[in-house]
């Protein structure tokens, strides 16, 4: 009983949180770059302030920007993220969300986590009714926390677009009607 007392205690030392050591990493926290994802959701598309980033149709027949995340000096596995997007010219706030997930170590970097997958900004339709939100300026902001209470925050301004590209174009128009302000 108190040798299997022991192995418990030594393996929950040798632990950050939940997903193994990070005892190399400074507790003052890291940096995070914002970035997107293609349009299948997976991997991690840098891009720079005031990009044009495609608004994809979800399943649920609304619109969103695939939102993709990397990370230095974060501690890979369990991750809170606050993420908030903002109208640029407004300041108003359409999308607030608060939820964990997983960065997994980079597989060309492994100093580098990123989110697997891309996470989904639903923008459109949107709370803002009656406000064409294909062609505005956003800024997401983004604040990631990992089990040890690192923090990493970012923010980068994109202006989603309909694009006739993607998903081969059937949601095209729809997006337009839904997210701009043509109806056909």
């Amino acid at each position: 009983m108190l040798t299997g007392l022991l192995v418990i205690a030594t393996a929950l030392v040798g632990c950050a949180g939940d997903d193994g050591p990070c005892q190399s990493l400074p507790l003052e926290g890291g940096d995070l770059e914002i970035g997107g994802s293609p349009e299948t959701s997976i991997g991690f598309e840098p891009f720079a302030d005031d990009a044009d980033r495609p608004l994809v149709r979800g399943q649920q027949g609304g619109f969103h920007v695939w939102l993709g995340l990397q990370g230095r000096g974060l501690c890979p596995g369990r991750t809170d993220l606050e993420v908030r997007v903002f109208e640029q010219s407004t300041d108003t706030m359409p999308v607030f969300f608060h939820q964990p997930l997983r960065f997994e170590p980079a597989v060309d970097d492994p100093a580098v986590v990123e989110l697997p997958r891309g996470i989904p900004m639903f923008i459109c339709p949107s709370s803002m009714a009656g406000t064409p939100i294909a062609d505005a300026t956003y800024r997401v902001e983004v604040v990631a926390t990992d089990v040890d209470g690192r923090r990493a925050a970012s923010s980068r301004t994109f202006v989603p677009r309909c694009d006739a590209s993607i998903q081969d174009g059937a949601f095209y128009d729809t997006c337009r009607c839904l997210c701009g302000d043509v109806c056909m």
